[in-house]
């Protein structure tokens, strides 16, 4: 596309120098014209088909230039289908990334929502957890309460049958005693009474000797051993329910962990993702305005050259409108016959103003047309077609008609371009 352009801009560049080579030949048929008028009638004869040769080279330039031009307008016009798709497939592929952008930042809001509900979910149950472990520390608690009023009592049943023991004890020493002293009294030696003293001593070592024992028909004690019962299996219960709290408690943190690990490594994902849609998004808006800004130079190129070429044909016809009113003044002060004298008074002044009337500039574009004169008036002759006040009016050529048309009907839309 842009090289098309390019040889399009060329193209026209080079058209433009012919132009302006065909304008200083121009201008050295001017100068020749000028230096050749005061030779004679056979010279100025020659002048005058030297001037129509070079009239019709220039004519030749001209249609050549508006071909070209054509050409160019054309090439112009084929190219200005691809320069609008060019304009518009980048915001296509703009919309569809942002459209793709909505789609992930929707996900992500949608991922991050799930986050957000998995994470009080996780909140929640670590405070289930905590009031669980508080519920555990207070049954332990309580069974080690339990446990501490179980011994207290035990302790206190045991001394209570210690005191019974002891004063059982204390109640045979007086039983043993009064029957040493009736035996004292009985027996009649010191040695009877000695071994009746060692047989009691060491039935009273016996007694000490023997350990503290709990009388099974106590109600008591059975209500405080099946108490202590009923706490060590109630013990047991809350200890198993707790051993499977912590279970479910590890196998759920550690779902929750995993769950969370792969929701970061997710919204990573998306997360870099989104910068990669984002980095292609910001590379198309710089394409674009590249494009755009490229868009915009060659349209100004085009309207400059443009501008350059109407204002060059515009010097081109306002050159050979001062052409044809010299031919014109010339052929009109040229006498009929080879008088000099009257050549050298008439010719020269109204050449001369006919010359500084063709230097100055016209805004108006006349067309130009050079025919040949009748065989009977033995010279050649160049006329103006349309309001320039010629004395003998030739219709123009139909087809030269048809070009100037074409080619004021492609300006008008280039200009409207």
């Amino acid at each position: 596309m842009h090289t098309v352009l390019s040889h399009g801009i060329v193209d026209l560049r080079n058209s433009i120098q012919r132009n302006e080579r065909s304008l200083r030949v121009l201008q050295e048929v001017r100068a020749a014209m000028a230096s050749t008028l005061g030779s004679g009638p056979h010279d100025m004869s020659q002048a005058r088909h030297d001037l129509v040769d070079e009239v019709e080279f220039l004519k030749a330039t001209l249609s050549e230039v508006n071909a070209e031009v054509l050409d160019l307008r054309t090439a112009l016009y084929s190219i200005a289908p691809t320069l609008e798709q060019g304009h518009h497939d980048p915001r296509e592929q703009r919309d569809q990334a942002q459209a793709r952008l909505n789609d992930q930042q929707e996900e992500l809001r949608d991922l991050a929502s799930r986050l957000t509900a998995q994470t009080e979910k996780a909140t929640e149950l670590g405070r289930r957890v905590q009031e669980a472990d508080q519920a555990l520390e207070v049954m332990i608690a309580k069974v080690n309460d339990a446990r501490d009023y179980t011994a207290h009592s035990a302790r206190l049943v045991a001394g209570k049958e210690g005191v019974d023991l002891r004063r059982s004890l204390e109640a045979e020493r007086e039983t043993s005693q009064k029957a040493r002293q009736d035996r004292d009294r009985a027996l009649p030696t010191a040695a009877e009474l000695q071994e009746q003293l060692r047989v009691a001593q060491d039935r009273i070592a016996q007694l000490e000797a023997q350990p503290l024992r709990f009388s099974a028909s106590n109600p008591a004690w059975d209500i405080l051993l099946a108490e202590n019962q009923d706490l060590r299996e109630a013990a047991k219960t809350q200890k198993a329910r707790a051993k499977d709290s912590r279970v479910r408690n590890k196998i759920l943190r550690s779902q929750t962990e995993t769950f969370q690990a792969d929701a970061l490594q997710k919204l990573g994902a998306l997360e870099s993702r989104v910068q990669g849609y984002e980095s292609l998004d910001q590379r198309h808006r710089e394409d674009l305005v590249q494009l755009e800004e490229e868009l915009l130079r060659e349209k100004q190129v085009s309207h400059d050259l443009e501008r350059k070429l109407q204002a060059f044909q515009e010097s081109e016809w306002t050159s050979a409108r001062g052409l044809l009113h010299a031919n014109e003044h010339f052929q009109d002060a040229v006498p009929p016959g080879p008088d000099v004298q009257c050549l050298g008074e008439h010719a020269l002044p109204v050449m001369w103003d006919a010359l500084k009337e063709s230097s100055t500039p016209s805004s108006g574009v006349l067309g130009v047309d050079v025919v040949e004169a009748s065989p009977g008036s033995g010279d050649k002759g160049s006329t103006l077609s349309g309001p320039a006040g010629a004395k003998a009016p030739v219709p123009p050529s139909p087809s030269r008609s048809a070009k100037r048309s074409a080619s004021g009907g492609r300006s008008g839309e280039t200009e409207s371009l």
